[in-house]
């Protein structure tokens, strides 16, 4: 049983709406979560919902753009999430490792140090983009903001 009732939904997908409207890309990543969310739950008064709003892949366009403009400006968060895009292809964004790297290292620099885990991983994981010096530096970066870092091999 879910506590969020349909008027609710409404509500906040009506208000993400116009956050997008406004140019917010990561309101648009949030009406691709909302969409997603609607139908997993498989709750018939729910599912009318959907009319209302666009198709997961249409928002994570509508974000993709938003974002670009947002992270061309400055925006660490943004640079983050145009790096994940970039690394799972979403969006209409290539899947570019390079461009992911190079997005989650312009979000580190602008102050957004979630990105050291995504670069903590990739720097220890990834077989084309192995980096043990990077991945200590990420380490400690993740460390002196009190996160936990998973040692990886």
């Amino acid at each position: 049983m879910s506590l969020a009732t349909p008027e609710a939904i409404l509500m906040h997908i009506n208000i993400l709406k116009e956050l997008v409207e406004a140019g917010n890309g990561r309101a648009a990543m949030q009406l691709a979560e909302v969409h997603f969310a609607i139908l997993l739950s498989e709750e018939e008064d729910k599912m009318a919902l959907l009319t209302s709003i666009k198709s997961p892949s249409e928002y994570h366009q509508i974000a993709f753009k938003h974002l670009t403009q947002e992270a061309m400006s400055g925006d660490g968060e943004a640079m983050h999430d145009l790096a994940v895009y970039f690394q799972v292809g979403r969006g209409g964004a290539p899947t570019d490792m390079e461009k992911c790297i190079e997005w989650n290292e312009n979000a580190l620099a602008a102050g957004y140090y979630f990105a050291a885990n995504d670069l903590y991983t990739t720097y220890t994981t990834s077989p084309s983009h192995l980096n043990p010096e990077r991945a200590k530096e990420m380490a400690e970066i993740l460390r002196s903001h009190n996160c936990a870092v998973v040692e990886l091999p």
